[in-house]
């Protein structure tokens, strides 16, 4: 069962997203922030799905990026739909990615989930003699 974390401010959505997984067999955990002293899980999630606000700092940026350093797992950033301070290309994030903008559906979201967790899992390093 793959577990999937939920950083989302909101916490009425965050509550419908963890729902939502629990019923595709996933083990979801919501958390409200990511702030600086933030004790991040022992085991490795399968997934990062992280709320972004218009008001994203470096700071936060760089909080996420200490997320993809540690535990290289894909992440889906729900996107307020709006230029913000935390895109792809800002994170740097070597795993993958992806960014849902709000509102979104609860099926966007379930197949943004499924696609990158199959990548994740095909994911084959090559051996080169």
């Amino acid at each position: 069962m793959a577990k999937i974390i939920i950083v989302e401010k909101d916490i009425d959505l965050a509550d419908n997203i963890c729902e939502m997984l629990k019923y595709g067999n996933f083990h979801p955990v919501a958390i409200s922030s990511i702030s600086d002293g933030f004790d991040l899980p022992n085991t490795k999630p399968s997934l990062f799905i992280i709320g972004i606000d218009d008001e994203v700092d470096k700071a936060y940026v760089d909080r996420i990026n200490n997320l993809c350093q540690k535990f290289n797992c894909p992440i889906i950033f729900l996107s307020p739909g709006i230029q913000h301070g935390c895109t792809k290309e800002s994170c740097q994030c070597i795993s993958k990615t992806a960014i849902i903008d709000k509102p979104f559906t609860f099926r966007s979201l379930h197949t943004a989930v499924h696609k990158l967790l199959n990548e994740q899992r095909t994911k084959t390093n090559m051996c080169i003699n």
